[in-house]
């Protein structure tokens, strides 16, 4: 390094130093200096080295570790930074009383005897003179407390109004508290809770000193109440209400709605009931002081059985679900009309039947298994033949009435022990002719009033026989097999004249014949020992021979 040295008046020399350890003073005189000095750009330099390391610290009390101020600086700052504290009452600092001439904060803690910005103070936890406290979100003011999440108080906190802007209490009663989605609110003592659709479960014993009233069902698993309007031992256990009135009646005033099960030992009266789900009677009997209960137009259904005095069913219909109703072994009995589309009687063998119509105008009897006969029997009740059994068919007369009638008649008779197939007729009844034939035979029997009988035509004769004009074989043949026997009886009135049907000997010239062989004028048959038999042919009179015997004379 060069340098101008002169020394008393000596001539000035230009000297090259390579450092300052010999550089001589103004005397001459080489001093004691260290090898260099620091530029102001090396002390003033904010990067390592940094100029606050260049330069010592004196550290009297022995507060800090470092020795330069850069080291100093670092712990400083470690003592301060968030999550650390800055003590103010004299142990980390050099006086007991530290002052800010801005805003301190802190995420930290900060602790001081007292605490004080010459209007506010904190002092052994009381603070006095503050006017609002804040952290940014939750705030003091003015006697409010805003934005806080949780406040605790092991005291009491009173105010006019608290809200924490959805529930407020003001006055004594709550509006819009919630709790995990539940709205509560009180006045007057009475506390309100808004479930929504969420149901209300208190979990553990509660105690209810007001009045509960409820919009909805409540359920609990057990209620005791001490009293209710004079009345005693109410209790609800496994969802059974139980009221004990002594010796009064339990009287409703108004509308009453009970969602669980009604029992009662006694016999209660309803001005009006109406049952939302189930009714059950557990062996009991609904009555009516009137003696009349109506369902009005409502549909009465049971799966099990109806037992009834008297079932009296005024236009209505009893029917089931599944088509088949079962009365089992007991009697079914009317005095009015029964009315049915199908009766199937259920036989105790393998066959039953079935009444049913046919159009409108006719009842069918059927038989319901195959391969089954279908028979139609009538018994008396005794059986030993003794009584009457008849089988009528009415064309004039009612049920109710037939002192006018006309009536086929089928029957047998216990007194005389006969059967009968006949038309009857009473009052002003007519009897009608008995017809029997097949087919298109329409005339094959002809029974007349008159107690005519007619084959293949109404008789004008006792006994008339018809045949057709190409019948094809003769109108009668007789078949007689005993040997022995004649083939016809004729019975009648005989005389020797003419005048009956059966004329004797030779009729004595009243009717024409051979000639008698005793003379030739006479007139009359020419037989003895016989008779004649009366007959008409084709309306003409005409007289048989019949011989006797000849051993018989």
């Amino acid at each position: 390094m060069p340098m101008i040295r002169h020394n008393r008046g000596l001539p000035i020399e230009l000297i090259n130093h390579v450092d300052l350890a010999d550089m001589p003073d103004i005397l001459g005189i080489e001093s004691s200096h260290d090898a260099r000095y620091y530029t102001e750009a090396e002390l003033g330099s904010t990067v390592a080295p940094s100029g606050a390391s260049l330069i010592g610290v004196e550290d009297a009390g022995g507060f800090f570790a470092g020795a330069d101020v850069e080291a100093v600086l670092q712990e400083i700052m470690a003592v301060i930074l968030p999550g650390a504290y800055l003590r103010l009452d004299g142990t980390n600092v050099p006086t007991a009383n530290y002052n800010w001439v801005t805003n301190l904060t802190t995420t930290g803690t900060l602790q001081g005897g007292t605490i004080t910005d010459g209007a506010v103070s904190f002092t052994g936890g009381v603070g006095t003179g503050l006017i609002s406290l804040t952290d940014g979100v939750a705030s003091w003011a003015g006697n409010s407390l805003t934005g806080f999440v949780n406040i605790t108080a092991t005291g009491t906190i009173t105010g006019n109004t608290f809200t924490d802007g959805i529930a407020t209490l003001t006055g004594g009663a709550w509006t819009g508290a919630t709790y995990n989605g539940l709205t509560m609110g009180c006045a007057a003592n009475v506390i309100s809770i808004t479930c929504g659709t969420t149901d209300l479960t208190v979990s553990t014993d509660c105690t209810i000193n007001q009045d509960l009233s409820s919009t909805s069902s409540p359920t609990f698993n057990a209620l005791n109440v001490t009293s209710l309007n004079g009345l005693t031992g109410i209790g609800c256990v496994a969802n059974v209400i139980s009221i004990t009135c002594g010796t009064t009646d339990l009287t409703v005033s108004a509308d009453c709605a009970i969602n669980q099960n009604l029992n009662t030992a006694a016999s209660p009266a309803f001005a009006g009931l109406t049952i939302g789900v189930t009714l059950v009677l557990a062996s009991g009997s609904i009555t009516d002081t009137t003696g009349a209960i109506s369902f009005g137009n409502e549909t009465l259904t049971t799966t099990t059985t109806v037992t009834a005095g008297t079932l009296t069913i005024g236009g209505g219909s009893i029917t089931d679900t599944t088509g088949a109703i079962s009365f089992g072994n007991e009697n079914l009995t009317t005095t009015g009309t029964g009315t049915f589309q199908y009766i199937t009687i259920t036989a105790p063998s393998t066959n039953n039947y079935t009444f049913t119509t046919r159009g409108t105008d006719v009842l069918v009897l059927q038989s319901q298994n195959a391969g089954s006969y279908c028979v139609l029997d009538l018994f008396t009740q005794t059986g030993n033949s003794t009584e009457n059994c008849y089988f009528q068919m009415f064309t004039l007369g009612t049920p109710a009435n037939i002192a006018n009638r006309e009536f086929l008649n089928i029957d047998f008779l216990g007194s005389t022990n006969t059967c009968h197939i006949s038309t009857q007729a009473g009052g002003i009844g007519a009897v009608y002719p008995m017809i029997i034939y097949t087919g298109a035979n329409t005339n094959q029997l002809y029974l007349n009033t008159n107690h005519d009988v007619g084959i293949n035509t109404v008789p004008d004769a006792t006994f008339e026989v018809a045949t057709t004009s190409s019948e094809g074989h003769q109108a009668i043949t007789i078949d007689q097999n005993d040997a022995d026997q004649a083939f016809i009886d004729f019975q009648g009135s005989a005389s020797s004249g003419v005048t009956t049907n059966i004329s004797t000997c030779i009729g004595a010239g009243a009717v024409n014949g051979p000639k008698y062989a005793s003379g030739a004028g006479q007139s009359g048959w020419s037989f003895c020992y016989g008779s004649m038999v009366r007959m008409e042919v084709n309306g003409c009179t005409y007289w048989f021979p019949a011989y006797k015997s000849y051993t018989n004379p």
